[in-house]
């Protein structure tokens, strides 16, 4: 049945008979849900099924603020995703200066050191004419009536 479903374009629809973490993972991938595809990620936790989610992440494009110029967008993902050292630098080149407080006395002893002389900028993309947050999501249908 779930092979069946699978083939007919229902991916999201056998998702929800599937019990087995990496079948599940494979029709969230392949239905779009990131969610689930989180989820099951978590539980299986190999390297390979985080690549993928990643990939798959970046098509969806959950790392918009990365390219849109706002850094302090940019420190808080970088912080949240655990790059402290990079959001340190980020906040540093940046003049953002109580971040980067904040920043080294998390991370203590392990402060990146940044090159004296010359100061270092980052190109900044032009703004944008619209920024509306991440893109959407792809919507999961529940059951298979989609009319």
């Amino acid at each position: 049945m779930i092979a069946y479903l699978q083939q007919k374009g229902f991916p999201e629809v056998a998702l929800h008979f599937v019990k087995d973490e990496r079948t599940r993972f494979n029709l969230a991938l392949e239905s779009g849900n990131i969610q689930v595809a989180v989820a099951s990620a978590t539980t299986i936790d190999e390297k390979d099924y985080w690549y993928r989610l990643g990939v798959e992440a970046l098509r969806q494009g959950n790392a918009v603020p990365l390219y849109l110029g706002n850094v302090k967008e940019r420190i808080k993902i970088l912080e949240n995703v655990g790059h402290l050292p990079l959001a340190y630098i980020t906040a540093s080149v940046h003049g953002l200066h109580d971040v980067a407080e904040r920043l080294s006395a998390e991370l203590g002893e392990n402060i990146p050191t940044l090159p004296h002389g010359k100061v270092p900028t980052l190109l900044m993309p032009p703004n944008p004419i619209m920024c509306g947050g991440d893109w959407p999501l792809l919507r999961v249908m529940r059951g298979a009536g989609h009319g």
